[in-house]
């Protein structure tokens, strides 16, 4: 029987174990996207086979598959259509990210009311510190492709981490994955500019697509909008 992945949600693999001394039959934890290597596996699939499927870039499929990138920092459009394409139920990845965001605010209320205790004994204020240089805050960072009308578009990533430049190397990915999914800019070079503060939380960041035999380069704009993790 598995226990981290298990048949109901669609995995056909078989967890492995090992045998430790003293404690005995312990399951053996899979690294982050080995999961799908293993399902692909069972299924008999390519990594190609599987983009195809999927309708995406073999190299994005081999990002999730090595652990380079996770499955929640995807659009909904493409982390749908891995999971379909390794006949995988969605609802795992979603129950097992709310169990994971359950654990992190358990974990930031205890620090929270530790620090209160702490401030409360040594008579001091607490400080406040900005959000980009205070490791224990969190903040959502969801990143949408503008409409024509300058309007939030389709979802294409989302992002987890202490301020804006710990996360912009992750943004600035996910957009390239989202371009290079048409097929006219493949072997394209993509450049991504520094973001733009537009209000509280709301960041513009644009994308220039180099297309060596076209009159013009490709623009396009993206909004970022941050929250912070209660």
């Amino acid at each position: 029987m598995n226990h981290f992945y298990p048949a109901e949600y669609g995995f056909l693999f078989e967890e492995e174990s090992d045998f430790v001394p003293g404690i005995g039959e312990m399951i053996t934890i899979l690294a982050p996207g080995e999961e799908f290597l293993k399902q692909r596996e069972a299924l008999g699939l390519t990594q190609q086979q599987v983009a195809d499927k999927a309708g995406i870039l073999i190299r994005q499929y081999q990002r999730l598959e090595s652990g380079e990138r996770s499955l929640d920092s995807t659009s909904f459009r493409i982390g749908l259509n891995v999971c379909h394409a390794l006949q995988i139920d969605p609802r795992f990845y979603c129950q097992a990210r709310t169990k994971e965001e359950g654990q992190r605010v358990r974990e930031q209320r205890l620090q929270k009311e530790k620090d209160e205790a702490e401030s409360e004994d040594s008579n001091a204020a607490p400080k406040e510190e900005p959000h980009n240089e205070t490791p224990s805050r969190q903040f959502k960072y969801v990143t949408y492709r503008e409409t024509e009308d300058g309007d939030p578009g389709e979802i294409i990533g989302v992002e987890f981490g202490t301020g804006i430049n710990a996360v912009f190397d992750q943004i600035s990915q996910s957009i390239r994955d989202d371009l290079s999914v048409n097929p006219d800019y493949d072997g394209c070079d993509i450049g991504i500019y520094d973001y733009e503060q537009l209000q509280d939380h709301h960041y513009s960041v644009q994308a220039v697509v180099d297309r060596p035999y076209a009159p013009r380069n490709d623009l396009y704009d993206y909004l970022v909008v941050e929250s912070e993790q209660e």
